[in-house]
């Protein structure tokens, strides 16, 4: 069967739109966040005691607080720092001899040479 090479093929990734990315930073900073709260709200518990709402409820707004918080910016924050790069900046950069990074491939021919040097 000959195939339909007339037709382009088209790419299934497309970047992530800023409320993915602000989810996924939501999502990290929330779990961090959640965690940090359980830690300091241990302490609270273990140290100071409970309080009027119990072992449970201080546990809980301790890391409700914290892991809201925490992901709210870290989201914020991810949105901000992943923007599209500027134009002119990427242009002021290559004039001025920026070279993006590239892999380096290496091949060996003789492994014995090469762990005898180690």
């Amino acid at each position: 069967m000959a195939q339909d090479r007339s037709r382009a093929a088209v790419p299934l990734y497309h970047e992530p739109s800023w409320f993915d990315k602000f989810k996924m930073g939501a999502l990290m900073g929330g779990t961090v966040g959640v965690c940090l709260g359980f830690l300091f709200g241990s302490y609270q518990v273990l140290f100071h005691g409970p309080g009027q709402h119990g072992y449970m409820g201080t546990m809980s707004r301790a890391m409700l607080s914290s892991g809201t918080t925490f992901g709210f910016f870290m989201g914020i924050g991810t949105v901000i720092r992943t923007e599209e790069a500027d134009p002119m900046r990427q242009l002021i950069s290559k004039r001025m001899g920026a070279v993006p990074l590239r892999r380096l491939e290496v091949y060996v021919e003789d492994r014995e040479a090469v762990t005898r040097m180690m």
